[in-house]
């Protein structure tokens, strides 16, 4: 060997070796390294060995250098070589004479080594992994430098020869897990309750479990190899042929749902999930799925679903019946909210929202903030017992409400149940018979004492026209038979009033013009509007229909309102006025899908206090001082057209209008 190796070259040398080094990686690393140390020291020969195995003592060569070239690896026993010294730990150098050293290696004279110099690898934890060095076939003139530039080389070698080692065992760790998970999956597949099946990428059965084989009633034998869509139905045959391609390109599949048909005939439902296996190219290589037979509970759920759509068509039908019931029936929880309700809408309550539930029963029908005094609901869940009350709405309208208690298995009363219904109509049918059987009760008596009356006030003012035909005018006694006569006719008009509401049969109904009643009306009554200085504007549409009555009773209905009215605007306007006039306007129209002939008298006068407004069409009850009306011409009206069939209706504001509102229908229309 030269004497010195370490020319002005080395340090390039020993950078190109760091850089050849930091690049190797693998199979590479080692020979590169045992090349590149051969090349810098000029060494003859150059190994890097790991060991093998402590007990017996073997070297196994990872790389040798021979003359600069790699040659073949190989094994040797460490005992009785230079190895043996380092192995232990220790550095070995010999600059010469090193086959006299060891003259029971073989190698050593094989190789006609005569210098030679090797540095042990070790592990972090100082444990002897394996060995690197050098031989020359002639002494080696500077040892030391040569020790040196090795040593730091042996560093590197260690390392990388541990880290081989613990991926070596990592990778053996790794087999062995694939092995140990292999088999508990095997066992779990072999033992599972499940149904498991594996399918290739032609969907082809390549293996099933005992599970399977119980749940289908195939035997392993006669399924092997056959496509799993064979097993199916049509309809299921052609879904798997649509999605077992999208299964193996994505890898998985979720409760994916077939009817495979059983060796026995059976259809059966289920339901399969799994997942794909894929080779290192990321190309499908199996699935593994598992079955599950869910007949009896998707039957189930169609008997469920069955009975959830009879028990909600029973709810509706239900619902409807409870619907059609007028009255309002509530379910209360003891907050007296509304748990449900046989009416969303219909509240009287506005606004109201449109579903009650949930709301306080107090907020929901009368909008206020606290329970009702006397709240039937309220008294049901405190004493336990039925209770009944009536109650006026704001509106006006009547309702009668009573509370059913619904008890708990410990007689506990947890709900009440209220029935509202309006009994508006009910009390006014009883108001108008009492009213009914009082207006018989007044023609019985009109009927009774109508000629007594008749007879003598006929006498009285026949002897009123006598005294008044002897006097003279001016005088007192002309005077007072004018009074008479006036006091008399007043008490015939009485009479005469008294005897029409006692009569039931007014006569057949006829084909009657309403514009020739008016106009008869208007002659009877229009000197005495004209001497008031009431003007009267008649407005008509063409072609007016006839209606059917009873042309004395309507002139009298026209009559009573025209005097209404020239009462009213006399008392407003005592002198002429351009407002002093009465509006009539008659034309068609459609009520509730019924033709009508509406008749609207419209005066400016002093119009009906609003306390009167919903009273005026009742007998005797009247605006009027006693001395100027009987409170009956209203009244009178009122039923003259409810015996047409028609309807009479008053709008007023006191001091400023009133209208009536008449309406008349229209026969064959």
């Amino acid at each position: 060997m030269p004497s010195e190796p370490f020319s002005k070259q080395a340090d390039e040398l020993i950078n190109q070796l760091s850089s050849g080094l930091s690049v190797a990686r693998g199979e590479d690393f080692f020979p590169t390294m045992t090349k590149s140390l051969a090349l810098l020291l000029h060494a003859d020969y150059a190994l890097i060995g790991e060991l093998v195995s402590t007990e017996q003592e073997q070297i196994r060569s990872l790389a040798f250098v021979v003359d600069g070239a790699l040659a073949e690896n190989f094994s040797y026993t460490r005992k009785d070589t230079p190895s043996e010294q380092v192995i232990n730990g220790k550095a070995s150098v010999y600059a010469g004479g090193i086959q006299k050293k060891f003259p029971k290696d073989p190698l050593l004279v094989e190789l006609g080594a005569e210098g030679y110099l090797g540095i042990p690898l070790t592990s972090f934890d100082d444990e002897p992994l394996g060995i690197v060095s050098v031989l020359f076939r002639q002494p080696i003139s500077n040892p030391t430098q040569v020790e040196k530039l090795l040593r730091i080389f042996a560093g590197r070698a260690s390392s990388e020869l541990e880290r081989r080692r613990y991926h070596a065992v990592l990778d053996r760790r790794k087999r062995e897990l694939k092995l140990q998970s292999q088999q508990n999956f095997r066992r779990f597949y072999e033992n599972s309750p499940l149904s498991f099946q594996t399918l290739n990428s032609e969907g082809r059965l390549v293996d099933v479990n005992p599970a399977w084989v119980d749940t289908f009633g195939y035997r392993r034998e006669e399924i092997l190899g056959r496509k799993f869509s064979a097993l199916m139905t049509d309809e299921s045959a052609a879904l798997f042929a649509q999605r077992f391609p999208l299964f193996k390109k994505h890898g998985e599949a979720r409760d994916a749902a077939f009817e495979i048909i059983s060796k026995s005939g059976h259809t059966l439902q289920i339901l399969l999930q799994g997942g794909a296996s894929y080779d290192e190219r990321g190309k499908f290589q199996h699935s593994n799925c598992i079955l599950a037979d869910v007949t009896q509970s998707r039957r189930a759920e169609a008997r469920i679903r069955k009975n959830e759509e009879k028990n909600r068509l029973m709810s509706r039908q239900f619902q409807a019946l409870l619907d059609c019931i007028p009255d309002r029936i509530l379910l209360l929880d003891p907050e007296l909210r509304i748990v449900w309700t046989n009416q969303k809408e219909g509240f009287q309550q506005t606004p109201f929202p449109k579903n009650p539930k949930g709301t306080f029963c107090y907020e929901a029908m009368y909008g206020n903030t606290i329970a009702c005094p006397k709240c039937p609901g309220a008294q049901c869940f405190e004493s336990g017992e039925v209770v009944q009350y009536e109650r006026v709405h704001p509106d006006g309208r009547i309702w009668l409400q009573r509370a059913f208690p619904i008890r708990d298995d410990q007689g506990k009363v947890f709900n009440v149940v209220e029935i509202d219904q309006d009994i508006t109509e009910k009390v006014q049918l009883q108001n108008e018979t009492a009213r009914t059987g009082q207006l018989a009760l007044l023609g019985e008596l009109a009927a009774g004492v109508a000629h007594e009356i008749n007879n003598p006030i006929t006498g009285v003012i026949n002897y009123a026209q006598l005294l008044k035909n002897h006097s003279d005018q001016e005088t007192k006694e002309h005077d007072l038979a004018n009074r008479i006569i006036k006091e008399g006719d007043r008490i015939s008009q009485i009479v005469k009033q008294l005897l029409f509401l006692s009569k039931d049969d007014q006569g057949d109904l006829k084909k009657v013009d309403i514009t020739e009643v008016l106009s008869e009306s208007l002659a009877l009554i229009g000197s005495q509007l004209n001497s008031d200085g009431i003007d009267i504007s008649i407005t008509l549409s063409e072609n007016l229909p006839k209606i059917s009555g009873r042309q004395q009773q309507l002139e009298q209905l026209f009559i009573n309102i025209l005097s209404n009215a020239r009462y009213a605007l006399n008392r407003r306007y005592p002198q002429n006025d351009t407002d002093k006039r009465v509006e009539v306007k008659l034309n068609c129209e459609k009520t509730d899908s019924k033709l009508c002939l509406v008749v609207r008298i419209h005066d400016r006068g002093i119009g009906i206090p609003a306390d009167l407004l919903n009273k005026v069409l009742q007998p005797f009850v009247t605006s009027k001082s006693s001395s100027e009306g009987t409170g009956l011409g209203l009244s009178i009206s009122n039923d003259i057209v409810n015996s047409h069939g028609g309807s009479l209706n008053i709008e007023s504001e006191e001091g400023v209008y009133t209208q009536v509102v008449i309406r008349f229908p229209v026969q064959g229309a």
